[in-house]
């Protein structure tokens, strides 16, 4: 079992108290504390898939769970998860059978899925957008040609929080 190192979570500690002041200015105060949770775990995901291309399910899954016992609307979570989790698996095995490769891990899938219990089914696709702006905006800056290995988790993540931040979660 892959486990968080001591980077990451140093990452996220560094990051809990912008996304607390930014949850603080953006969302009304009984949304504050579950954001900030979700943020912090986001955000160690997105350290860890960024330095070793893997997301552990300790952190997917328990992002997975805090969004559904903490939704206001268990029903919205649900489906969000569930939808979150085929769209992806649905586009990394259609890239699969057109590429004759993985495009995306199993932990991808996971992410959105959590981030689907989050903020429902409805936002995914926005939620999508914004990753797959960040992942070419990153690949643009770094002049990464197009087909090498990108982490995605780090892009999910941050569609996440934006729109936590925006909408706040169900």
């Amino acid at each position: 079992m892959q486990r968080f190192d001591l980077p990451d979570l140093l990452v996220a500690a560094a990051l809990a108290p912008l996304l607390l002041a930014l949850s603080a200015i953006s969302l009304p105060p009984q949304q504050q504390l579950p954001v900030l949770l979700a943020g912090v775990i986001a955000c160690t995901l997105a350290v860890h898939d960024a330095r070793t291309g893997y997301l552990p399910d300790i952190g997917t899954l328990g992002l997975l769970w805090l969004g559904l016992l903490l939704s206001g609307n268990s029903r919205a979570a649900i489906f969000g998860a569930a939808w979150g989790y085929v769209v992806l698996w649905l586009l990394g095995h259609l890239y699969r059978w057109a590429r004759g490769r993985h495009g995306m891990g199993y932990g991808d899938y996971k992410l959105l899925a959590a981030a689907g219990a989050w903020v429902g089914a409805a936002a995914l696709p926005w939620l999508i957008l914004l990753a797959c702006i960040s992942t070419l905006a990153w690949t643009a800056l770094r002049r990464v040609p197009l087909d090498s290995p990108t982490a995605f988790g780090p892009h999910l993540a941050l569609g996440l929080l934006a729109l936590l931040l925006w909408q706040g979660p169900l």
